[in-house]
């Protein structure tokens, strides 16, 4: 077997795995139950996790937002609310975690290191948690 990374044949095989798996998920047989994988399956599955987390890292970013303005702030009148709430504490906090993500990102992307769901399950919140609490 030779598996191509790049080029043209590469291509080729990758639109033969899509049209393969189209036809197994339509297969039907009386007598088996018909188990398929390819190997562009990891691939596509990890595409398809990263675009449905996307709603809840951005929730969760969100939240640890409010937590911050509200956790570090002491309210002494609602004329200075916004002064108090340390709002651009928090937004400067959840930035600059979010940067250190995208960043980490774009050098392992840069250097072709191949992701894993890892990266845009887990770290996301683990950089989350440990740069919140370093703001405290």
């Amino acid at each position: 077997i030779n598996n191509k990374r790049h080029g043209e044949q590469l291509d080729n095989a990758l639109l033969w795995e899509k049209y393969f798996l189209q036809y197994m998920k339509t297969y039907e047989s009386e007598w088996f139950d018909v188990k398929y994988r390819a190997e562009r399956s990891i691939e596509d599955e990890i595409e398809r996790e990263s675009k449905s987390d996307i709603k809840t890292v951005l929730i969760s970013y969100m939240i640890m937002f409010f937590y911050i303005a509200i956790a570090l702030g002491r309210v002494r009148s609602i004329k200075y609310i916004l002064v108090d709430m340390k709002v651009s504490l928090g937004i400067a906090g959840v930035v600059l975690v979010a940067l250190s993500v995208w960043a980490s990102i774009g050098i392992f992307s840069y250097m072709r290191i191949p992701t894993t769901l890892i990266i845009f399950e887990v770290i996301p919140f683990l950089v989350l948690a440990v740069g919140v609490g370093k703001l405290f």
